[in-house]
């Protein structure tokens, strides 16, 4: 069945007006009968009518309400895929990543380093916590549809395997920030300031962590102070950890 138009001219102004028919063929010839006369209806309406037909001419469909959903389970998404877009479209951050070959010479690799950083960077961006339960938080997300892997191979294991390849990318990273951001906009280079900031920890084992009052959260006894280059923006392109810092 389809939508059919029946257009009619009165004066200089054109009025559609619609039926539902349907073609069939009759002695080897092909025609169409009227099953409903409409009438006129606004394009909107029109439309609409256009859209069930086509839906119910599929056998494969399955009619249903918003009522009759039930919704079981969900996974983080919008959030995870803008952050992937930065990260990739925006920024290429995943180049700076050795190949799983290059970093793994004696074994294959299902996943590569470059995504396990993408995760825990996401991981610190919308829910910051420890390494150990950036396992837990990325079965929450869509992660593994976005990224395109398989989340049996994101566990404790390979992140920790990882993070010394990733630290080693330190300054391979820094500087193509800095080439990122000079080619961008060379005069928010022109000029760059020295910036300090703090984080703490509820761990016991941060070796660069010391007891400290930090700026938003008191005194911690696991605080580390960051130290950041950043443009005439506050685009930062270039960062350290300082140990034994006592005072700005």
């Amino acid at each position: 069945m389809y939508l059919q138009t029946h257009p009619k001219k009165k004066k200089n102004d054109t009025y559609n007006y619609y039926s539902i028919e349907e073609s069939y063929r009759e002695d080897g010839e092909s025609k169409k009968r009227k099953i409903m006369y409409l009438g006129k209806l606004t394009p909107e309406k029109a439309q609409q009518i256009r859209n069930v037909l086509k839906i119910s001419a599929s056998v494969d469909t399955i009619v249903t309400t918003i009522d009759d959903l039930l919704f079981v389970d969900h996974w983080h998404y919008l959030d995870v895929a803008f952050l992937n877009h930065l990260w990739d479209k925006e920024w290429g951050l995943s180049e700076l990543f050795p190949s799983p070959q290059d970093s793994s010479k004696n074994r294959k690799k299902d996943i590569s380093t470059g995504d396990i950083a993408k995760i825990l960077t996401f991981y610190r961006c919308l829910d910051p916590g420890s390494y150990r339960s950036a396992v837990d938080w990325f079965k929450t997300t869509a992660c593994d549809l976005i990224i395109g892997i398989d989340q049996v191979h994101f566990n404790e294991s390979r992140i920790y395997r990882e993070l010394t390849i990733i630290e080693q990318q330190k300054e391979k990273i820094e500087q193509w920030l800095y080439e990122t951001l000079k080619e961008r906009d060379n005069a928010s280079m022109r000029m760059v300031f020295y910036d300090l900031s703090d984080s703490h920890f509820e761990g016991t084992k941060c070796e660069l962590a010391s007891p400290g009052r930090t700026k938003s959260h008191g005194f911690r006894s696991k605080r580390v102070v960051l130290s950041l280059l950043v443009n005439s923006k506050g685009e930062p392109f270039s960062w350290d950890i300082l140990e034994d810092y006592t005072a700005d």
